[in-house]
């Protein structure tokens, strides 16, 4: 099972380097096709390679694909529906990383 990790790695490099390449190429067709496969494949890749597999991370990543997927589509309510799930993703990454954050450190 250790060599899933890679193949998702392996996924998110190529769609990425594809998906940089149809952006200098302004080809929207490509970066339409690539865009759900980069955080899909970031996903993947936390679940099998995190040591500790938070839930607000997963929810995060989530929520982040889900907000490019809906970018895909033109028109104010599918930007505002991306935009939604683009801040509900931040709200997860502020939970998730706020256990690591040592509150009583920060000075008033």
């Amino acid at each position: 099972m250790e060599y899933i990790k890679y193949i998702f790695l392996a996924v998110f490099i190529v769609s990425t380097a594809i998906h940089l390449y149809a952006s200098i190429k302004k080809d929207s067709k490509k970066r339409n096709i690539t865009k759900p496969f980069i955080l899909l494949s970031l996903l993947g890749f936390y679940i099998f390679a995190a040591r500790e597999i938070l839930l607000f991370i997963i929810l995060a990543l989530f929520f982040s694909w889900l907000g490019d997927v809906l970018l895909i589509p033109k028109g104010t309510k599918w930007f505002t529906a991306g935009g939604i799930a683009f801040m509900i993703s931040h709200a997860f990454f502020i939970a998730g990383y706020n256990k690591d954050v040592v509150f009583s450190a920060i000075p008033v």
